[in-house]
Parts: structure tokens; sequence; C-alpha cells
């Protein structure tokens, strides 16, 4: 794991996407700035464009589509087909400030903060330019995978609950979680976090941070909770398999992939490289330190880059071996 660029900005970094060589990245009232991943190999990338059309809260991209969360601007859906001229496709308005974006297929969960506990809308975005609200479900969502929703429902008193949702009819689904997960001990510190709510309750600092699967591998990131990795080979019943606590005051997001999770955290801010065994157990084989207290990490083709709150982004390798070796083990 190895510093390969940063992006230096002087406002809020709330979030980054990947999408084959698209990267896009939420900064607050500068809206969404898109990098190739060309630029990003040079060291100090910047911006191929900024698209300003609101506060950009977070954000995911999908081919030649990038989905805005715009706190109280509602929900954009941006044409970036022309990485140059990002177009606005359609707006999503409701009145309520929307914090979390998870695509899945043609379907967008959209977290926002409801009257009382936060919600997140189903939205059907088959059609892009006339996007549908198909149904909705309680708490926040996380991740979407095999047709099951994670979704947090913390609450105040800092117990730290995972809901799984069969939305394999995304129009309709189930009445109730089939399954809720509680741990202890997910508050967060008071700083340097983000004062945004996102526990189900809307306490802040006592939820879920990040939640990533891989196959049959679940992480869930919890703060000052640590992190911990289940096993989801059944999805509606997920099995705790390890739990590692972190010498941080939190973790912040978590990013996984070939039974190896990375995961951003704040005060030490840093990256850590975390290893899971299908069988249990998990340890920590790396750390890189970042400035900015990273809150969000993604990874793609070997790239894992870390949206870092009042810094701007950083870019990471995490490829291995450089070359070949010879049979007596120098480089070839």
């Amino acid at each position: 794991l190895r510093l390969a660029g940063e992006f230096e900005s002087t406002e809020a970094t709330n979030a980054v996407s990947m999408s084959g060589e698209l990267v896009g990245l939420a900064s607050g009232q500068s809206g969404l700035a898109l990098f190739d991943i060309s630029d990003l190999r040079a060291g100090h990338p910047e911006p191929r464009s900024w698209w300003r059309g609101g506060y950009a809260r977070d954000v995911v991209l999908s081919e030649d589509l990038a989905f805005v969360a715009g706190w109280f601007d509602g929900i954009r859906i941006v044409d970036v087909s022309d990485p140059d001229t990002p177009t606005e496709m359609a707006a999503i308005e409701t009145g309520f400030p929307f914090f979390r974006l998870v695509l899945d297929g043609e379907f967008l969960y959209a977290s926002y903060f409801g009257n009382p506990n936060v919600e997140t809308a189903i939205i059907d975005v088959s059609d892009p330019e006339n996007p549908l609200r198909a149904s909705a479900l309680q708490g926040s969502v996380l991740a979407v995978a095999k047709g099951f929703a994670y979704a947090d429902w913390s609450d105040s008193l800092g117990q730290c609950a995972l809901a799984t949702w069969d939305v394999s009819d995304p129009t309709n689904p189930v009445d109730q979680p089939t399954h809720v997960k509680f741990w202890g001990a997910c508050a967060r510190c008071d700083w340097p976090w983000p004062g945004f709510d996102r526990a189900f309750d809307q306490d802040p600092h006592r939820a879920i941070a990040g939640f990533a699967s891989w196959e049959s591998q679940g992480w869930v990131a919890l703060g000052q909770g640590g992190l911990k990795l289940l096993d989801l080979s059944d999805p509606s019943t997920p099995v705790q398999l390890a739990s590692l606590d972190v010498n941080a005051c939190g973790v912040s997001s978590v990013a996984a992939t070939r039974n190896i999770a990375y995961v951003a955290t704040n005060s030490f801010s840093g990256l850590l490289v975390v290893r899971g065994f299908e069988s249990g157990g998990a340890f920590q084989t790396s750390t890189l330190p970042l400035p900015g207290f990273p809150t969000d990490v993604v990874m793609q083709d070997g790239l894992s880059i870390t949206a870092n709150t009042t810094t701007g982004m950083s870019v990471m390798s995490t490829r291995g071996c450089v070359g070949p070796l010879r049979a007596t083990g120098r480089i070839q």
C-alpha cells in the first residue's frame, strides 16, 4: 500500500465514487468534481470538470450517470457521458436532507432524515430523466447485494443495529427486516467527525459508519466499536466471525475485496489494511497515514481512494510486486 497521488481541496470532502475510468468526488458547496483514472496516476490529479448544481453530500457513479445527494438540494441525476461537460438530467425534490446513496441495478436507495426517524426512499431510475419513487424502508441503507439491503438501525443509546431487508422485489420490500444484530459501543468521538446524523433515530455520532461485502463476507465499520467481520452465506441471518479493535477515535468507512478490507479511520487519520478469514479471525496487515480525516473509501483496479473531510482526496496503489521474481528472489 503506497500513496500514489493527492488532490487538495479547501471545501468539505464528503464522499467518493468510481465507475470505469471516471472518479467522482462530492465536495460540499463546490459540487461534484470529476476525474479520470489516468489523471489519478499523475501524482497530483486535477478535476477534469466540476458540476456545481448544489451541495454535494454523496455521489454514486454508474456508467454515464452520476447520482448526487444534495443535502437540502434533493437528488440530482447528472449525465457524465462527456466528463468535460456534465449536464443535469433530472432532480428529485422532497424537502428532506439526503445524505447517503446506494445504487443497485435500476433502483437507487436514497437515505434521508424523515420525521422522526431516518428513512430510505427506493427510486426507480430505469428512465433517468423520469425517476419514480417505488417504495421505502426504515433506517439508512448502507449496501445492497444479492437481493438484500443492509440498513443502519443504530439508536441513541449507542447500540449498533444492522438490519437486513429482503428487497428481491424493490417495489415491494418485506414489511420488517428479517434479522437485526446489535452491538454496543458504536458511539463516535465528537471531534473531528462531521456533525451529520446517520442513526435510525437521528442521534449524531452513534451509528454504523460503513458496510462493505465481498462474496459471502461482510465488513461493518462501527466507529469506536472497531471493525466486525460477518458471514453472509445466509444474508437473512448474518453471523459474526471476528471483531477487530482499532486504536483510533473511530472507523469511518470500509471497502472490501478478496478477503481484504481497506478501512478509513479518523484520529489517527489513515487507511488500514485488514485481512479476514472465512473460518473466523481478522488482523491488521498495514497502515498508511493520511491527512484530513478520511470519511469514505472506494477501490477498483488496484487503486484505493479516500475522501478526506478537510483536505480533499488521497489515491493509494494497492498492488503488490511490480515485477516477476527470479528463483533467487531478486527482481527480474
